[in-house]
């Protein structure tokens, strides 16, 4: 069985905030949207990833998951030299075990943001 929810913030085109199905949840990006502001919060790279970690966990939480049940990301950055400020972020934002995950450079995201983070976790 399959299963796709549209989870507030997003999605923001044709998809799925999230996929359902085998016991996994596949979670499209997040990014650091404020749905109140109905914008990219402004900041640094660590904000804008703490906002977009707070993101996915409300996703994650709205979907039956959580935190805790993330196996992977897949992390998108406009500046892969500031990857300090990603790290730290998961740090303050996740424990251990941390997912995997890959960690991609690229020229631009949505809506300005500095990074986008999507992943793979158990339902």
């Amino acid at each position: 069985m399959k299963i796709f929810l549209n989870i507030p913030p997003g999605p923001f085109g044709p998809y799925s905030s999230v996929a359902i199905a085998g016991g996994f949840l596949f979670i499209s990006g997040q990014i650091p949207f404020d749905e109140e502001r109905g914008e990219v919060i402004d900041g640094t790279l660590y904000e804008q990833t703490l906002k977009t970690l707070q993101n996915l966990s409300k996703v994650l939480e709205k979907a039956g998951s959580g935190m805790e049940k993330l196996l992977a990301l897949r992390v998108y950055v406009t500046d892969l030299s500031k990857a300090d400020e990603v790290n730290r972020a998961f740090k303050n934002f996740l424990k251990e075990p941390y997912p995997s995950r890959e960690f991609i450079g690229v020229s631009a995201l949505p809506a300005g943001a500095m990074i986008e983070i999507a992943g793979i976790a158990l339902a």
